[in-house]
């Protein structure tokens, strides 16, 4: 199982991934609000 927290606020949010034994799945990153979530979601971090 995989969670994931997103912090909204109204200029960006922060992501952030773990697996189940709570290690980091993917380093914590922003996603701004004028990117389509395609775009956003295109430009994962290496490793995630």
């Amino acid at each position: 199982m995989v969670a994931v927290g997103i912090d909204v606020s109204k200029a960006q949010s922060t992501v952030a991934m773990l697996n189940n034994d709570g290690s980091i799945r993917a380093k914590p990153f922003t996603m701004y609000p004028y990117f389509s979530r395609y775009e956003c979601f295109g430009e994962l971090p290496e490793g995630s």
